[in-house]
C-alpha cells in the first residue's frame, strides 16, 4: 500500500549510466563546481522548478565543453533512454489555437546534445519526458 512515508514521487532512474561517467557527463568542464550526489537507490527526484532568470543566465561558473555557461539537463525517455544534454537559453512561445476557443499560450526550451558526438537529446517517443537539471529541478 503507498502511504506518504514509502511514497516516492516524480523520478529519474539513473541506473543505466556507470556513476562515473553520468557524473563526467553532468559536469563536462572541470573547473564546474559539482553539486551532483549520486542517490543510493538510482532515482534523482524531482524537487522545485528553475527559475527564468536562471534559465536565461547560467550561473557562469558552470561551464560546457565550449567554455560557456551552461545548465546541464538529464531525461529518461521512453525511446531514448537516460540521456544528458544543454539547456538552451532561448524560448520559444507557443499559441496553440482550437476552433471555437481562445488561444493558449506555452513556453518551450530547447535542449543541445551534451556535445558534438552525443548524438541526439531526444527521439520520436519521448514526448512528454520530464526534463530536470542535475540537482532534481525541473526545466
Amino acid at each position: 500500500m503507498i502511504a506518504r512515508l514509502n511514497f516516492i514521487g516524480n523520478a529519474i532512474d539513473l541506473g543505466s549510466i556507470e556513476v562515473d561517467e553520468l557524473t563526467a557527463w553532468m559536469y563536462p568542464h572541470p573547473a564546474n563546481p559539482s553539486s551532483f550526489e549520486y542517490p543510493g537507490d538510482r532515482l534523482l527526484r524531482f524537487h522545485e522548478t528553475i527559475s527564468d532568470q536562471e534559465m536565461f543566465r547560467p550561473n557562469p561558473k558552470n561551464k560546457d565543453y565550449d567554455n560557456d555557461p551552461v545548465i546541464m539537463v538529464l531525461k529518461n525517455g521512453n525511446s531514448s533512454n537516460l540521456t544528458i544534454g544543454r539547456l538552451n537559453t532561448i524560448r520559444a512561445f507557443l499559441h496553440e489555437y482550437f476552433k471555437g476557443k481562445p488561444g493558449k499560450m506555452s513556453k518551450e526550451v530547447g535542449v543541445f546534445p551534451r556535445n558534438s558526438k552525443s548524438g541526439p537529446f531526444s527521439e520520436r517517443g519521448d514526448s512528454g519526458s520530464m526534463v530536470i537539471d542535475t540537482i532534481g529541478r525541473l526545466d
